[in-house]
């Protein structure tokens, strides 16, 4: 009968703190959440992890005070940040999460509306760089936002912005996240401050400028796919496939062998003959 508030100012939530209310809410919860009625289902307005604990625990049922319906999308994630801010204060990755889904779900039109509604984690007014500084941390994948928020090191604003840039500059998003996640243990390992964090990120996107591109070839033969990259300044192959038949590895192993030995036998053989005409 309840739905979560997709708009409210907690977007990530921990299981430490999920558990620490599941332990107690059997008995008793201590504070009713917020929510509305609307077509016939209760919109719940603050109360997130309540419901999460609830759900663990096996409760089933919350108290919820009712109250009239936020008059727009907008209004909603006011109300419920003013629940949330009696309490705690939003992290910066929760509140740059919430900025980007109140653009996608239309709840305000651009940046320059959010400066003007809405206030930073700590109350105080934003401009629109800061707005666009939040969007550009929302933007990394939740993946990496879930690891960050994990970790008290990780989740300040400035550490989480310098991270961003890995995915402003690095086009793979395959190896974007794992640059970002290596650089996250690295703070995490060192205690590394704003400017070596800073120095760290930067010298990942030089590496990344030297390495070279591969130019690649997909397979697909009968049921089989796979993909072939061909480095060749450092004059390196890669061969890729997935989901071949375990048995038949050894066989294959050994046709890819001897189709390499010739190959290169080959290659030897016309190099000689060169060699003797001249």
């Amino acid at each position: 009968m309840i739905d979560l508030n997709d708009l409210g100012p907690r977007q990530i939530y921990q299981s430490v703190e999920i558990d620490k209310i599941a332990a107690t809410i059997t008995e008793s919860q201590d504070d009713a959440a917020h929510g509305y009625v609307k077509d016939g289902r209760v919109k719940l307005i603050d109360g997130g992890t309540r419901v999460r604990a609830a759900k663990v625990s096996g409760v089933d049922h919350l108290d919820v005070k009712f109250e009239a319906e936020p008059e727009n999308p907008l209004a909603l994630y006011l109300r419920a940040r003013s629940y949330n801010d009696q309490r705690s204060q939003p992290t910066p990755i929760d509140h740059a999460i919430s900025l980007r889904k109140l653009i996608e779900s239309g709840a305000v039109p651009n940046n320059r509306v959010i400066a003007e509604k809405i206030p930073d984690p700590s109350g105080r007014p934003m401009s629109e760089s800061q707005v666009s500084m939040y969007m550009r941390v929302s933007r990394m994948p939740e993946r990496v936002l879930q690891r960050m928020s994990e970790n008290p090191s990780t989740t300040a604003f400035t550490i989480l912005y310098a991270v961003s840039e890995i995915f402003e500059k690095i086009l793979d998003k395959s190896q974007a996240e794992d640059t970002a996640l290596s650089i996250i243990d690295d703070i995490r390992q060192k205690d590394l401050s704003k400017q070596q964090v800073i120095t760290l990120v930067r010298s990942k996107l030089e590496g990344t400028k030297h390495r070279e591109r591969s130019t690649q070839q997909t397979l697909s033969i009968g049921n089989y796919e796979g993909v072939v990259k061909v480095f060749a300044k450092r004059g390196q192959i890669e061969l890729s496939m997935k989901n071949l038949p375990p048995e038949q590895l050894p066989e294959l192993q050994k046709a890819l062998v001897a189709k390499l030995e010739d190959f290169f036998k080959e290659q030897q053989a016309k190099t000689a003959r060169s060699s003797s005409s001249e």
